[in-house]
């Protein structure tokens, strides 16, 4: 009940912090003082991949890639790399994943901004290698559409 979708005008955007306020404030009654609302543009369309970093104590940061969001339960699809990345190095695991062929132009539909989605990547694992408090970091789904690539819901684990 934390994400609300399909909002289509100021009302219901109204009437949805109204109910996502309600939701903090029993939130806060708990003891859990993070709860906060955040508004983004809805995604329409595109390919849902996971792009992820995970510290392993042996192997250092290793960077996930794969089908994510719902996609994720239909199709195994674990890409892993160690870190560093490089554009270069991004743009090989993507073409390597199951997910590529939907990213690529799948049946007659557009290709996605695949370098978009690598330019992420580099990102995210250059967070990863400059924090060593964060153990690992997570964007499931990241959106791909034709012109640019959406982190819709993301998560880090930071040790203390």
């Amino acid at each position: 009940g934390g994400v609300i979708v399909n909002l289509d005008n100021p009302g219901q955007l109204k009437i949805a912090f109204e109910r996502l306020e309600e939701k903090i404030k029993k939130a806060r009654n708990q003891k859990n003082n993070l709860a906060k609302i955040v508004a983004q543009k809805q995604v329409i369309g595109g390919v849902e991949v996971i792009v992820g970093v995970k510290r392993d104590k042996n192997f250092g940061n290793v960077l996930l890639f794969g089908a994510g969001g719902i996609l994720a339960e239909l199709i195994d699809d674990k890409n892993l790399k160690l870190l560093p990345l490089d554009l270069k190095s991004a743009k090989e695991l993507i073409s390597k994943s199951r997910v590529f062929k939907l990213l690529n132009g799948y049946r007659g539909k557009k290709p996605m901004a695949i370098e978009k989605l690598a330019n992420l990547m580099v990102k995210l694992s250059a967070l990863a290698e400059a924090n060593n408090k964060i153990s690992e970091i997570e964007i499931n789904p990241v959106i791909v559409t034709e012109k640019e690539a959406w982190a819709v819901d993301g998560r880090v684990i930071i040790e203390s």
